[in-house]
């Protein structure tokens, strides 16, 4: 899939396919769906119910170049505090000092913060000062926890 703008990807499909099954690359995917025509958007819904969701006709117009983020999951044994992200670009050179960026928390255990351009590889920190090893970003919106250690 190509990366068009914020979470919209395309797809060329050879000859006279016409369905598809979405994967987030891990546990949750859609169905078998079948594909309504050139030129339309899939709207995901629940993950819980195999993202169910809705085909609309895609306007390119509309497509908004949305920040890219990194997330970070906290699991149950990781320290209580803010959270940080370090980023650094292909040569190693530094975004922010250290610890980095005070991430953002959006869910309980789930924190984001924006990719600065140019930077792929991003080491997470615990405000206790406890970090992870640095890891390279595998795409945007990109959910990190210890079990997808990239």
């Amino acid at each position: 899939m190509t990366h068009v703008a914020g979470n919209i990807y395309s797809a060329t499909f050879p000859g006279d396919y016409n369905h598809i099954i979405f994967n987030d690359n891990g546990y949750y995917q859609t169905s078998d769906l079948d594909v309504p025509g050139d030129g339309n958007i899939f709207i995901s819904g629940d993950k819980d119910v195999n993202y169910q969701g809705t085909w609309e006709q895609y306007d390119p117009s509309s497509a908004v170049d949305a920040p890219n983020y990194v997330y970070f999951k906290k699991s149950e044994s990781d320290y209580d505090g803010s959270m940080y992200a370090y980023f650094t670009d292909k040569n190693s050179n530094a975004y922010y000092s250290s610890p980095g960026i005070e991430m953002e928390l959006v869910e309980p255990n789930i924190y984001r913060t924006e990719i600065p351009e140019g930077y792929h590889k991003v080491k997470f920190s615990f405000s206790s000062g406890t970090s992870i090893r640095r890891v390279t970003i595998p795409a945007p919106n990109y959910i990190y926890s210890r079990s997808s250690r990239g």
